[in-house]
């Protein structure tokens, strides 16, 4: 298992261990843990809006620096 791997899975672990708390009494936790629910959702929907409609990436294109100015 890589260390990526590894903090995914004890972040999400940690995440839904907050959600316990929350879930148990600490209300006042539960707006900051909406969240990464919320953007996560609305992330994920433009993304399948994007490919619902055709619509692709272009890929970036950097120009090089001029060190003369």
């Amino acid at each position: 298992m890589t260390y990526r791997r590894l903090a995914i899975v004890l972040g999400g672990l940690i995440y839904i261990g907050l959600w316990v708390i929350a879930l148990n009494g600490a209300s006042r936790w539960v707006p900051p843990l909406m969240l990464p629910l919320i953007l996560g959702v609305l992330v994920g929907g433009g993304n399948w809006l994007n490919r619902f409609m055709g619509i692709e990436r272009k890929p970036q294109q950097f120009r090089k620096r001029n060190d003369d100015q």
